[in-house]
């Protein structure tokens, strides 16, 4: 008897479609991949959104070619059998095998094509050298990478050195580094079917990919203005949602200025630190159609998981919950564990309740490789954050 393909099992399609920023995007093209998928992998976490995800693939060859050459950055959507999106992201790395041959080439989140150098200055003239100011250089782009695959900026640092050397050392990194690395090998044994490996990432990737300066105002502003201020500086146009419905209001003050070349994920993440207003915690990611969504972590159970069983999880009132829609950011409960106690209602008996924990990372492995990582949560972390502290300890 014939083991049912991935596809067969789950009903699970990944749909690719050009990049979403390169100047030659199609809005025709597409490659729906269901049986030729062999095993799947994909992951998402509460601080993040839609995180990782990887396929191997078994295609023809003609089809694999043209995914070395043009599928870097392809936009992806992992859909269930009801066309309801559980994933998305892009194509961030490919690894393809044809015959005695192995092309790799990515990964994308490592080829720069915005470049700015931070540095010592250091002054030659005067006996002895005088260094130790912080510069800049100016902001130096490859027009060409960014038509292909969008705006994606990194910031050097460097010690004592001259402005010119500086401009030098940061312009021949961007000559070096602007285009994908490739990498191939061939051997005269033989060789595999047609077969590839696309490692993707969700789209908050892309927060590390442009840095956020804000000069113009001063002052303090509410933590969930300044997280829509930091989305909408993208430099990549239409890469994030304008759909700021899910960012839930904060009137936690956070300083407006910033002026230390940080990545708009570095500011993010520092928002989302501070909780809410009562130190509570909070969640902050993307979903599909590149929705930011920033909100309190819940105070009541969403899923229900019994120890001794090997079945789904449920939810409250009995409903099975697939695991490719397993959400991070929610309470499990394990209800036949501490038989004979009473279930947690309030938020309180939440967070102390050893049977209960919020969802910090869920993976999916093929169909029920399931793995839920609950942790318990607090406030002292969220009191610190505003205090500027990185922790306490006894």
């Amino acid at each position: 008897m014939t083991t049912p393909s991935f596809y067969q099992q789950t009903g699970l399609v990944i749909l690719a479609t050009d990049p979403l920023l390169s100047a030659n995007r199609s809005t025709s093209w597409n490659d729906r991949l269901g049986e030729q998928v062999g095993t799947f992998h994909m992951e998402k976490r509460a601080i993040g959104g839609y995180w990782s995800a990887s396929a191997t693939v078994n295609h023809r060859q003609d089809a694999i070619e043209d995914w070395i050459w043009r599928g870097l950055g392809r936009h992806i959507q992992v859909q269930d059998e009801a066309l309801d999106v559980v994933w998305e992201g892009f194509v961030n790395n490919i690894t393809a095998t044809l015959g005695t041959m192995e092309f790799h080439i990515g990964p994308l989140m490592e080829t720069p094509n915005r470049l700015r150098v931070v540095y010592s200055t250091m002054d030659n003239t005067l006996s002895p050298p005088v260094g130790g100011f912080r510069a800049r250089t100016a902001i130096v782009n490859d027009i060409d990478s960014q038509a292909m695959y969008g705006i994606i900026q990194k910031m050097l640092s460097t010690g004592g050195s001259t402005a010119v050397e500086a401009a030098q050392n940061g312009g021949t990194y961007l000559a070096e580094h602007a285009w994908p690395t490739t990498d191939r090998r061939s051997s005269l044994l033989s060789g595999k079917a047609g077969a590839m490996t696309l490692e993707m990432l969700g789209y908050w990737a892309w927060l590390g990919a442009y840095v956020y300066n804000q000069t113009a105002a001063t002052g303090y502003v509410n933590a969930s203005a300044k997280l829509q201020a930091v989305i909408a500086a993208c430099p990549n146009t239409g890469l994030f949602s304008t759909n700021y419905g899910r960012i839930t209001a904060n009137t936690v003050q956070v300083s407006q200025w910033e002026d230390e070349d940080r990545t708009a994920e570095t500011v993010v993440k520092a928002i989302n630190s501070m909780g809410t207003t009562t130190y509570g915690r909070t969640n902050v990611g993307f979903t599909k159609n590149r929705q930011i969504v920033y909100e309190p972590a819940p105070t009541s159970i969403r899923y229900v998981q019994r120890a001794a069983s090997n079945d789904m999880l449920t939810d409250l009132i009995g409903g099975q919950v697939r695991p490719w829609n397993v959400e991070p950011g929610q309470w499990i409960f394990y209800a036949d564990f501490l038989t004979g106690q009473l279930p947690p209602v309030t938020g309180a008996q939440l967070k102390r309740d050893p049977r209960c924990g919020l969802i910090e990372v869920v993976t999916l492995d093929n169909k029920y490789g399931l793995d839920i990582n609950g942790v318990h949560v607090g406030t002292l972390d969220q009191m610190l954050a505003r205090q500027g502290l990185a922790g306490i300890g006894a």
